[in-house]
């Protein structure tokens, strides 16, 4: 499955969360849980967005990082998804303050802009 694809199929919020629970990675998942619940979103919805945010918004470094993960991995699509949600996560984090609270100097409203 092409990167491309991948992206697409993630857009479903509950392939999405199904994709984050089949990593079996608990650290991430706490750091999804943590972040997520910071901005209101569901795990689904957090991991759509997080991985079409890596896609619009990442930088041409942080793109030859995953492709160079990539080539060497055995499981793209875990590989491709831990990274992506990793970028998103300290995004995010420099987001919200200490007390779990979004810093509104950051962003509007109740969202913290996921925009596809």
């Amino acid at each position: 499955m092409s990167v491309g694809a991948f992206l697409q199929d993630l857009r479903d919020e509950d392939r999405a969360e199904e994709a984050l629970l089949s990593l079996g990675d608990l650290i991430l998942l706490a750091e999804v849980e943590a972040v997520r619940q910071s901005f209101g979103e569901s795990a689904g919805e957090y991991v759509a967005a997080a991985t079409q945010r890596f896609a619009n918004l990442a930088s041409d470094d942080d793109w030859l990082q995953l492709m160079t993960r990539l080539e060497r991995a055995d499981d793209h699509a875990a590989v491709c998804l831990g990274a992506m949600l990793r970028w998103a996560i300290s995004v995010d984090k420099a987001q919200i303050e200490p007390n779990g609270l979004r810093n509104c100097a950051h962003g509007s409203g109740g969202h913290h802009g996921h925009g596809a």
